[in-house]
């Protein structure tokens, strides 16, 4: 995320769409735009796959190597420190991990349907492994141009009307 904030800086980027604006510096204009609901996931091949939702405590989460996104590194997650192991600054790399079977990690749930459905990922103590990840259009404060302003109101229009 630093490098879309570098370039939103030196003139790089007119417009970015980013999941959060922590450390979003007040020279920018930030406008929310949507969110996706974030679901914790291991693959068929995590030792949790069989593992009932009742069984899985704080306790156990902890313990797992975790795959999480770089924007939100070490963070604690639904009340639970999980053990960072790995980070990417993509859902698709994170996928890619989760499928390893060697880590658990928090997928937009609706790119982790297909994975769930064809029994590939499993969805984790959904009750309480849950959150909204808000998207944000971010863009300078000073003199954004035309093309920039007409793009964020297109976007955010876009965004609140029902698919």
């Amino acid at each position: 995320m630093q490098v879309l904030h570098q370039g939103l800086l030196n003139g790089s980027y007119q417009i970015v769409l980013i999941p959060s604006v922590s450390g979003v510096t007040p020279h920018f204009r930030t406008q929310p735009v949507f969110s996706e609901v974030q679901k914790l996931y291991c693959s068929q091949d995590h030792p949790l796959f069989d593992t009932p939702d009742a069984k899985i405590t704080d306790t156990l989460l902890e313990a797992q190597s975790f795959a999480g996104r770089t924007y939100m590194l070490n963070e604690t997650i639904c009340g639970v420190d999980f053990r960072w192991a790995a980070a990417t600054p993509h859902m698709e790399g994170t996928l890619l991990l989760l499928l390893s079977g060697a880590y658990i990690g928090f997928l937009p749930d609706h790119y982790a349907e297909e994975w769930v459905c064809n029994g590939r990922l499993r969805l984790l103590a959904p009750e309480r492994m849950t959150f909204k990840d808000m998207f944000h259009i971010v863009y300078p404060r000073k003199k954004p141009s035309r093309a920039a302003e007409t793009l964020a109101q297109t976007i955010t229009e876009s965004a609140r009307k029902p698919h």
